[in-house]
This record gives structure tokens, C-alpha cells and sequence, in this order.
């Protein structure tokens, strides 16, 4: 599934890389507790978190995250969003909850 489908399934922003937007994404890994993404992550995983700090950076790279997606109105800030275009991590905010991105994907990726 295409990143941009996600990006308007979930009213999301695109906060870097939108070269990106175009890229394939397969499956979920969704949890604030990064160790637990570190262990459960797939390479081209969707991230989610509520996390917006340098750390979830890191994971999304060392997993080689399709992207990460910042749910539930998390502020993220320039020097984050900054570091990702550098590292060239794709960066997506939005208002909705984890529980409804995730189910939204769900969705999406079962056609309905």
C-alpha cells in the first residue's frame, strides 16, 4: 500500500520527505514502548507512536521503517523534524489516536 493512501485515510500531515509519499508501506508496528518496536518492527513497517522524540528517529532507522506516524495531536518539533529530513526518515502527524490510525490501516489494507 502506497504511503499517500495512508496520509489521506488518517487526515495526515506530512512533516518531511514527502518524496516519499509515493513509496510502499507493509504492515503496522504501533507501541510508545520502542524497545518492543525494535523487537516486533518489519522492514517497510508503518510506525505509530505518540513518541515525537530524537529516540523513535532511531528505531525508525534501525527497523527501516516505511515511515512514522505521530498520532493524537503530539506536537513534534523543528530540531526532530529537521534530524529526520537529514536521515531521510518520512515524518507524519495527525490529530487521530493510535487506536483509529491503526484501524483505519486495517481498514485500507482489507479493502473496505
Amino acid at each position: 500500500m502506497k504511503i499517500y493512501d495512508l496520509v489521506n485515510e488518517i487526515e495526515g500531515k506530512i512533516l518531511c520527505c514527502i518524496d516519499k509519499r509515493d513509496n510502499e508501506f507493509k504492515g503496522v508496528c504501533s507501541s510508545d514502548l520502542l524497545s518492543f518496536v525494535i523487537s516486533h518492527a518489519e522492514k517497510d513497517n508503518a510506525i505509530v507512536t505518540v513518541l515525537s522524540n530524537i529516540n523513535v528517529l532511531g528505531v525508525a532507522a534501525l527497523t527501516e521503517a516505511a515511515c512514522v506516524v505521530i498520532s493524537s495531536s503530539m506536537e513534534v518539533v523543528e530540531s526532530i523534524i529537521q534530524k529526520a529530513e537529514r536521515e531521510d526518515i518520512m515524518l507524519i502527524s495527525t490529530n487521530l489516536s493510535t487506536y483509529d490510525v491503526c484501524g483505519k490501516i486495517y481498514k485500507l489494507e482489507n479493502g473496505w
